[in-house]
């Protein structure tokens, strides 16, 4: 059951103004993104207000909304057509009430909650999870895309339903302060740590100290179990909120009595084992060379095991995740010439490098890097972009044919570390006069990575390719003549 028009009254204290009456199915906070039922959160933002979207919402299917009380005229201004077959509660403050009902709703909750955070991983690993425990034909809500703020967290859990068996949210941060609020609201029964790394919003931590103190206030409100995937994290940095909690901290090849081992097994793929007293929990192949994705799918597969969903089972869902397009998603052209590797979702530094090092397992002789800024560095911007690219000279320089850089801190860096260089170098103002590049070199080299900042716009490198590559893994089953396996990835 989901949450009840009655029960956001209760809450909130305040009565309905509009002639409808129906139940809602969701909550949106963008009026593009409306589904039919859905209940459109009026949300005030520095770019724009959604008490001007109310029209537009009602249009799509919002059958109410929550607005702030002294923009109640937007309501009542609207046609009596809407207004006869829609509802809206006004309210002092849309953000906090939203936090206030999201509160209130996690106490009806029996779900296992699961809140996921760290510097990288966090989108990848809540997906893979969730798809682990919906195939197993568990009860499941998951947060959708990246909301994992102080919007994002209240929404996953308003779109929870009371027979829920698992509800899995992620938590990101960008300044001190902003964890404890969304942790004491989330009370995760598990609390997983992905990576927590160098550069990522180091303008407002300015430490790597301080991010890991951040982060690892979710740990403090876990009511059972801690899961780390985090090498770095030490003991001092475990703050649990009773004796009781269990904490699976990873070591080189073990978590705290489990056994793991990832192997190659393979061209372009890696197996993943679980052990347990010398006994085999799961043993599974994953397509994917990237480092970081074999680490998000342990993690994922190794709390599913947590949460009770046999091993066998674990096996048969793992062999066919993929990763998620825009995060290391391996393309190939028509031709079988060139792979396309599409990791242009975010970056880091420590994604950043996490990619550079997994490209080298492909051993491309011939590999160019399309790639532009990282951001939210702050005062080490300068500094991270120039060791980003000594580790590209120290480690790939030999295969390098070209390089496509967009953006002033990656030019300013391939400026000062390559002064003599026996491949081309293109510097672009956007990914729009980067795109003829990449097309240029398709056919022609092994390799082509696509990466930067969002904001940068390489991701929309390969939408602008159209239909001249496919993903890698539907080619290489096409070309061995194999039947339908029924991969699905992750993010659907």
């Amino acid at each position: 059951m989901m949450i009840s028009l009655d029960y956001i009254e209760s809450v909130m204290q305040k009565k309905r103004i509009g002639l409808g009456s129906a139940q809602l199915s969701g909550f949106s906070i963008d009026s593009r993104e409306i589904n039919q039922g859905d209940c459109f959160i009026a949300i005030a933002g520095n770019r724009s207000d959604g008490h001007h979207f109310l029209q537009e919402a009602f249009h799509c299917g919002a059958v109410g909304c929550l607005i702030e009380e002294e923009k109640i005229a937007l309501y009542e201004n609207l046609s009596e057509s809407i207004k006869n077959n829609t509802w809206c509660i006004p309210v002092h403050d849309v953000k906090k009430a939203l936090f206030l009902l999201a509160e209130k709703w996690r106490n009806e909750l029996k779900a296992v909650v699961v809140a996921i955070t760290g510097s990288v991983g966090k989108t990848t690993t809540k997906d893979l999870l969730g798809n682990i425990l919906m195939q197993s034909k568990k009860r499941v809500t998951i947060a959708q895309g990246s909301q994992n703020g102080s919007i994002g967290v209240p929404l996953t859990l308003l779109r929870a339903r009371k027979d829920d068996e698992y509800l899995i949210s992620e938590i990101g941060i960008q300044k001190p302060g902003e964890m404890e609020p969304l942790a004491k609201l989330i009370r995760p029964n598990i609390s997983l740590i992905t990576q927590i790394g160098n550069g990522q919003h180091m303008e407002y931590f300015r430490t790597k100290e301080n991010l890991i103190f951040e982060k690892m206030i979710l740990a403090k409100y876990a009511t059972e179990k801690i899961v780390c995937n985090d090498v770095s994290i030490q003991e001092k940095d475990f703050v649990v909120s009773s004796d009781r909690v269990a904490i699976y901290q990873i070591s080189k090849d073990n978590f705290f009595g489990y056994v793991y081992a990832i192997v190659d097994d393979g061209q372009f793929k890696k197996k993943l084992t679980l052990l347990s007293d010398g006994k085999v929990i799961y043993s599974f192949s994953v397509f994917s060379m990237h480092s970081g994705f074999i680490k998000n799918i342990f993690l994922a597969a190794f709390t599913a095991h947590l949460c009770g969903i046999p091993g066998e089972k674990i096996e048969s869902i793992g062999e066919r995740l993929r990763p998620s397009k825009e995060r290391f998603f391996p393309l190939i052209d028509f031709s079988g010439k060139t792979i396309v590797i599409e990791d242009a979702f975010n970056a880091s530094y420590d994604s950043f490098v996490e990619s550079i090092t997994s490209l080298e397992k492909y051993n491309f002789k011939k590999i160019v890097l399309c790639i532009g800024d990282m951001r939210e560095l702050g005062e080490k911007d300068e500094e991270m972009h120039i060791n980003l690219v000594r580790h590209i000279r120290n480690t790939i320089s030999d295969s390098l044919h070209a390089a496509i850089i967009v953006g002033k801190n990656m030019r300013m860096a391939f400026e000062s570390e390559f002064f003599e260089v026996d491949f081309s170098i293109h510097f672009c103002a956007g990914w729009e006069e980067a795109l003829p590049f990449v097309q240029s070199f398709i056919g022609k080299v092994d390799g082509i990575l696509l990466k930067s900042a969002r904001g940068m716009g390489i991701r929309n490198i390969v939408p602008s390719l159209g239909k001249i590559i496919m993903p890698l893994h539907e080619w290489k089953m096409s070309s061995e003549k194999k039947s339908n396996f029924g991969d699905f990835d992750i993010c659907g």
